[in-house]
């Protein structure tokens, strides 16, 4: 089944293959944060040569278009094969590096403090927390320093996660193939096609009956700025550059300021960044 993928951000579980048994690797989200199954293959083992093989031909027939970030843990064959192709932007689930500390530190009682650090929005929030670690010994943020952090923290990620922050999301595709994955090949495949296709068929229908309904934006979206409309009333606006469209906004009782840039779509806030909905 081909599906272009129209939302920049994807989530990849490591190959389990056990006697050629199938698990859903690639999976993708909507508009409206629907888990949606991109690409399967079976393969021998979970290996470099078979990374390089699912993600040459995912990019090839599926995800043709640069800047798509991908999601996954820091197994050696993924980042191998991630080398040796491009046009995505790799990025690890925090829950896995909270794994590897744990499992380095023996520290559970630093675990929560390092998972925040991944989900800063800003970056100021990511030098506190940070700093924070780096107080308890420097050994911690010297390991954690091993990994580029923009492939971790949301403050540094340029956009690509859309909020997501680890490759959990991949699970709750199970449901939909559950019995199918010990089922012989040939059968195996025609169950995948024909479950997925009812999931597409079915949240195409839940789509158009909005779109008929008169509306513009995705449930979820249209929620938010509703919430981000009624707490607009708690908020001053000062206007500093009209032409190039740079305003400060004043949040009400707290006294929070943040500079806001319309053209360039960002705020201090780090909220526009990340989910990319106007606040």
């Amino acid at each position: 089944m081909r599906w272009q993928i129209t939302r920049s951000e994807f989530l990849a579980e490591r190959l389990n293959w056990r006697s050629l048994n199938s698990d859903p690797p690639f999976c993708g989200t909507d508009g409206n944060n629907n888990i949606v199954p991109i690409a399967f293959a079976i393969v021998e083992g979970e290996t470099s040569d078979t990374w390089y093989f699912f993600r040459s031909n995912l990019r090839q027939h599926v995800v043709t278009r640069d800047g798509v970030g991908l999601i996954s843990d820091r197994h050696e064959s993924i980042n191998a094969a991630v080398e040796r192709s491009n046009g995505a932007f790799h990025m690890f689930c925090i829950r896995h590096i909270e794994s590897n500390f744990l499992r380095k530190f023996k520290a559970p009682y630093l675990q929560k403090l390092v998972v925040n650090i991944g989900y800063s929005r800003t970056v100021r929030e990511y030098e506190v927390r940070y700093q924070r670690l780096r107080d308890r010994d420097e050994a911690y943020t010297n390991w954690l320093n091993q990994i580029p952090r923009e492939q971790y923290a949301l403050a540094f990620d340029g956009g690509y996660r859309w909020g997501h922050m680890t490759t959990n999301l991949v699970e709750c595709i199970n449901s939909v193939l559950k019995g199918a994955r010990n089922l012989p090949i040939t059968v195996l495949a025609k169950a995948t096609f024909y479950r997925i296709n009812e999931l597409f068929t079915r949240k195409r229908a839940e789509a158009e009956v909005r779109i008929d309904a008169g509306h513009v934006f995705s449930e979820i979206v249209t929620s938010k700025l509703h919430t981000n409309q009624l707490a607009s009333g708690n908020i001053q606006v000062s206007c500093f550059d009209r032409q190039n469209e740079v305003f400060e906004v004043r949040e009400m009782p707290s006294g929070l300021e943040f500079a806001v840039d319309l053209r360039s779509l960002r705020c201090d806030c780090g909220e526009f960044q990340v989910d990319q909905i106007p606040l």
